[in-house]
């Protein structure tokens, strides 16, 4: 095989692994849009006080933990089952891998959209 071949080959194997990512991505997106249990219920946010931690410490705090949430899916999204790991595992083992980790990605992505409102409303109280 040619280097040309070989890099050819590399990049064709990294851009099917990116549109894979992509599209579980998005069908992570659609299954939290329409399966969150905690969806209807109203998000409690904190009322920034002179007795309470300062706007400033709860937005770094939240900050850090949504940067952390989005590295977390990231690393998930990064370990998709493959089938050829669960090839010689009993029939449907591969596709309950599947759904256990998008289910793990799903809880990270609602906490991902829990601290973006959080976000939104510190900041709002900060003006």
């Amino acid at each position: 095989m040619s280097s040309g071949d070989f890099w050819y080959q590399v990049a064709q194997e990294r851009g099917e692994k990116i549109l894979q990512l992509m599209e579980e991505l998005a069908a992570i997106l659609k299954s939290v849009e329409s399966q969150n249990s905690l969806k209807n219920e109203p998000q409690v946010f904190p009322i920034v006080n002179l007795n309470g931690t300062s706007v400033e410490s709860l937005i770094s705090q939240t900050y850090d933990a949504h940067e952390k949430t989005d590295a977390a899916i990231a690393a998930l999204l990064n370990m998709s089952p493959h089938g050829r790991d669960y090839q010689i595992s009993p029939p449907g083992s591969w596709e309950a891998a599947r759904e256990q980790h998008m289910k793990r990605i799903d809880s990270l992505v609602h906490v991902k959209k829990d601290l973006d409102a959080l976000l939104q409303n510190l900041y709002d109280q900060e003006r």
